[in-house]
């Protein structure tokens, strides 16, 4: 924590540990779908309250698929 708690002055987001004080006003999900004139589709989640870190891509085709998935260093680190 002490990590975070050094750079407030940098960033001016304070860590409080409280999500859910009045003053957030940021949405908790997000999603965005887009069609494009090709008929391409691309599908976007946006999860701000998970306890961890890191994306998640898929890339779906006519002869299958390609995934990645990606997590912060020291996130769901087996101890």
């Amino acid at each position: 924590m002490k990590v975070y708690v050094d750079n407030e002055k940098h960033d001016g987001y304070i860590r409080d540990n409280c999500v859910w004080r009045e003053e957030i006003d940021i949405f908790d999900k997000m999603a965005v779908q887009v069609k494009y004139a090709n008929d391409v589709q691309v599908s976007y989640s946006l999860t701000t309250y998970s306890p961890y870190e890191g994306l998640t891509i898929a890339f779906n085709g006519m002869n299958g698929r390609i995934d990645s998935c990606r997590t912060c260093p020291g996130v769901n680190r087996k101890k």
